[in-house]
């Protein structure tokens, strides 16, 4: 299991690969490898091969909730920005429904979804500042 990196009081926090370096007193990592999986929390931010990926946020989250029935297992929608220094950012959405696109080519690097937390519960909506997005980060 990959260390968990403490990024402010309000546990804004990320789980990085090897060779991952936190920056001091900042929602920033920075990194001297490429990342194999990291964990955002939304408005965190990690440096991957010398791009910047930040978890804007989850624009919906349409996923069926545990404990109810539903027709179809709906999406969640994670929004990114990735940033390379001499760049314009680019935004990335990726989505948690494996029929859409859970992967985007930007930056030179393969950026996918691989989990969201927490996953709905039958109990009510999830906060926007409570979600948790893993990322398999590669070069393209």
């Amino acid at each position: 299991m990959l260390p968990v990196v403490a990024l402010s009081a309000l546990c804004a926090c990320a789980q990085l690969g090897p060779g991952a370096q936190p920056t001091a007193a900042s929602d920033t990592l920075a990194t001297s490898a490429v990342l194999d999986e990291l964990t955002l929390v939304v408005g965190a931010s990690a440096d991957a091969s010398g791009a910047t990926i930040t978890f804007v946020r989850v624009s919906e989250d349409s996923r069926c909730p545990t404990g109810t029935t539903c027709i179809w297992a709906g999406d969640a929608i994670v929004e990114l920005r990735v940033a390379r220094a001499g760049s314009s950012a680019r935004q990335v959405t990726l989505h948690a429904n494996e029929q859409r696109a859970r992967e985007e080519l930007a930056a030179g690097l393969r950026i996918a979804l691989v989990r969201l937390d927490p996953y709905p519960s039958a109990d009510g909506p999830i906060a926007p500042d409570a979600y948790r997005a893993t990322l398999s980060v590669s070069p393209e």
